[in-house]
């Protein structure tokens, strides 16, 4: 399993004999804060800050109450399936712009 990593969150790969780089892969994240805390979400799991991962048994009680105010289909794409009675199927986003440098 992957951890926890808001640095990679957009992959791009640079065309061979080229200066175009291209988005190839992304890696999905959320933040949620509260009372002055932060818990992200990527790869389906619940991270501090610092990048420990947290059991959903020690999760602060107001995270619950953040988590349903998004959408499954967000929850979805950072790996989490909540309150959802049908999957929600994250189709792969195909980059929509050319980033050059």
């Amino acid at each position: 399993m992957a951890g926890f990593n808001l640095q990679g969150i957009h992959v791009y790969e640079r065309e061979p004999g080229t200066q175009v780089h291209r988005l190839v892969k992304t890696y999905p994240a959320m933040r949620l804060s509260a009372n002055g805390q932060e818990v992200y979400i990527q790869h389906g799991r619940y991270w501090t800050a610092g990048g420990q991962p947290i059991k959903s048994k020690d999760l602060p009680d107001w995270v619950a109450s953040e988590v349903i105010k998004c959408s499954p289909q967000a929850l979805a794409e950072c790996g989490i399936h909540v309150g959802v009675k049908e999957p929600v199927v994250v189709e792969p986003k195909q980059p929509e712009v050319e980033v050059q440098v």
